[in-house]
């Protein structure tokens, strides 16, 4: 029952610092810890939990599932929006604004049928810095901030008399969205926009149908009767194959609106691309700084462009660039060129393959720094995986980051296949696991060409000086790669 997965994501005490010989303006701010609670959906396909910075969808902070200790002597930046696992099951976010909008990651593959079946599930953060309630983190709620449903629309669904019917709704709830958001991914909406026109559609039939929380309360423990009942909210959320291609032709117009007789501008490697979509967007044309062109004709259905390339999807659309992604990764078209030139410039002061908003702290790996990314790790051949006999050679494999997944194939390519899912741990360590075996890589060095790395299957061994292999680099650069050879 799903009174079994609520649990809270604790507020503890206040924290602040502040440093005797002076310190910037972050580190002598209150760090706030604020009460977080989950509501109708399992624990069990929680991936992460964060605040949206930089209101761009994605979670681009540490795991949730990894245990952080704050200490005195830690930076505001090393803690900074970072949710943390306890002892006791709960949880801490921690911030200096709890403001900022919640987003909750959530993955079930054997619902979803699209993206690793992960989806993310957005909320407002709270009212103000001094609002110490407890934030619900439901799909209710997440109807209730996209002003889909009132707070008391959404009271009169989460406060059924029958502790058994409520968990049934909730299971009823959760099963509704998992469907709709497949049936609109066949309908071309990404994920993300699949989920957020879901939370709509579903919050506008939750609003005409108030009555049927009275139904179900008239049941009165019957349960034949509530699952009917249930039933019937199951029918009511549904959005059926007419609905999905009104949805569709919805999405397909404002995609149109939103790239037609447009200019854009991208990173490409160590310089800007423009990007011209003729004024009816069946062709993008790529033109990079010496005037060289490529052109694309495009097909545009729901939020997914499709070319020679392949299909590219948007995500989000903040107030710099549209967001979007591909099996290549993530991608961005910027609105002007000094915005470019600005993420452009970040890039290169991080190593040079870095998104405009990703960084790389104290040599310790993010989900933020490596999500979009293509690295190529260079290591010595001790396996002899060539079987030519000599382990003393250099080889090369190409490492493409998502979010979550490691894509990987030896040699430099294009669109690695494989696949492994990563975390990232307290300790900046890249954390891979594949068939229930774990193996880590912490970063040692770091210049303008790439990454030195210790790689280990054995995690404790990270922590030390020496390294299993020795002499391993993610490179950002796929020529320097190919040179180091």
């Amino acid at each position: 029952m799903f009174k079994k997965f609520t649990w809270l994501l604790s507020l503890v005490a206040l924290l602040s610092f502040n440093n005797c010989g002076g310190g910037s303006k972050e580190e002598a701010k209150e760090l706030l810890q604020r009460l977080l609670q989950l509501v109708g959906i399992p624990y069990s396909i929680v991936v992460n939990i964060c605040q949206d910075d930089n209101s761009n969808g994605f979670c681009e902070s540490t795991e949730s599932q990894v245990k952080i200790t704050v200490n005195k002597g830690d930076s505001a930046k090393a803690i900074f929006h970072k949710i943390t696992e306890t002892s006791e099951g709960k949880y801490l976010l921690e911030t200096y604004d709890p403001t900022k909008p919640i987003l909750l990651e959530l993955q079930d593959a054997g619902k979803i049928d699209f993206n690793d079946g992960k989806f993310t599930l957005n909320f407002n953060g709270f009212k103000s810095k001094d609002d110490n309630s407890t934030k619900e983190l439901s799909i209710l709620e997440s109807m209730v901030d996209a002003n889909a449903i009132t707070v008391t629309e959404a009271d009169k669904f989460r406060t059924l008399s029958n502790p058994d019917a409520q968990d049934k709704f909730y299971e009823t709830l959760l099963s509704t969205l998992t469907t709709n958001i497949n049936t609109l991914q066949t309908y071309n909406l990404g994920t993300q926009i699949a989920v957020e026109v879901t939370i709509q559609e579903m919050g506008s039939d939750i609003k005409t149908n108030q009555a049927q929380a009275d139904a179900i309360n008239n049941c009165e423990n019957n349960q034949t009767c509530e699952e009917e009942e249930n039933t019937k909210v199951y029918d009511v959320l549904i959005i059926d194959e007419d609905r999905a291609k009104t949805l569709q032709d919805e999405e397909t117009k404002k995609t149109k609106e939103l790239l037609a007789g447009k200019t854009f501008y991208t990173e490409d490697e160590n310089s800007i691309k423009t990007v011209e979509i003729n004024q009816d967007a069946t062709q993008i044309t790529f033109i990079k700084t010496d005037g060289t062109k490529k052109i694309y004709h495009t097909e545009i259905k729901g939020n997914a462009i499709t070319d020679e390339d392949g299909i590219h999807y948007i995500d989000n659309v903040t107030d710099k660039y549209i967001l979007g992604h591909d099996e290549h990764g993530q991608w961005k078209f910027y609105f002007n060129l000094k915005d470019a030139k600005k993420a452009l410039e970040s890039s290169d002061a991080n190593g040079g393959n870095d998104s405009s908003d990703s960084s790389l702290k104290d040599l310790k790996f993010t989900t933020e720094y490596l999500n979009g990314k293509t690295l190529y790790d260079v290591s010595k051949d001790y396996d002899d995986k060539n079987n030519n006999g000599n382990t003393d050679e250099f080889t090369v494999s190409t490492l493409k980051f998502s979010s979550s997944s490691m894509n990987y194939q030896a040699g430099i390519v294009d669109n690695p296949k494989k696949s492994v899912n990563y975390t990232i741990n307290n300790k900046g360590y890249l954390i891979l696991t594949y068939e229930g075996e774990e193996s880590g890589v912490r970063i040692l060095n770091k210049d303008s060409n790439k990454l030195t790395v210790c790689w280990s299957d054995r995690i404790n061994e990270l922590d030390d000086d020496t390294c299993w292999g020795g002499e391993e680099y993610f490179y950002f650069d796929k020529s320097k790669a190919q040179a180091a050879l």
